[in-house]
């Protein structure tokens, strides 16, 4: 996976990098072999899904935007949604039904992105109440390789939602100045 030449995309590949080898510490199989450089990761190849979902704990604005649910509210539990992976049509937001419907995962398939969608969404809340930042949402991409799930993608600010105590970070600047001054992992 190469990443563009700017100081964020360094930092991106250092916070995706982190974050995916703390998850397989904690038993999530990701695509991630190692980190290469500074600007690069080593991945392995793999078949990516059709869909893919965004976990909501906390209303984030695009909550808002769509349903009119004020940003900030505490969900009463995670909330998933699948999209399909099409920038070409704006990766629109689908049901399960559609992914049955269209033989893109089995029931099976489904049920076991949500149960990992939910356990990698619990593990990176846990991990960054620590840097003083609240989990609101992250978007996940999975794959597979031998027909065995894998997390794929990076993980980082730009596929994530937060919030710290004074409610919403609005700038990028934030959450990546957090990430820089954090020691974690």
């Amino acid at each position: 996976m190469r990443f563009c030449n700017t100081e964020y995309d360094t930092q991106r590949v250092s916070i995706s990098a982190k974050i995916l080898e703390y998850l397989s510490k904690c038993g999530i199989r990701t695509h991630l072999i190692y980190t290469l450089n500074r600007r690069e990761q080593l991945v392995e190849s793999v078949e990516q899904c059709a869909v893919f979902v965004q976990i909501h704990s906390i209303a984030s604005k695009n909550l808002q935007t769509k349903f009119g649910i004020k940003a900030g509210t505490i969900l009463s539990h995670p909330l998933l949604e699948w999209y399909m992976n099409s920038k070409k049509l704006n990766n629109p937001l689908i049901s399960s039904n559609h992914i049955i419907h269209f033989q893109w995962l089995t029931k099976n398939q489904i049920q076991n992105i949500v149960k990992t969608a939910q356990r990698i969404h619990d593990i990176v809340k846990a991990l960054l109440q620590h840097i003083k930042l609240q989990l609101s949402s992250q978007i996940l991409k999975f794959g597979f390789i031998n027909n065995e799930l894998v997390l794929i993608d990076e993980i980082s600010p730009e596929r994530c939602d937060f919030i710290n105590e004074n409610g919403f970070l609005e700038s990028s600047n934030e959450v990546y100045e957090k990430f820089s001054n954090a020691n974690w992992c």
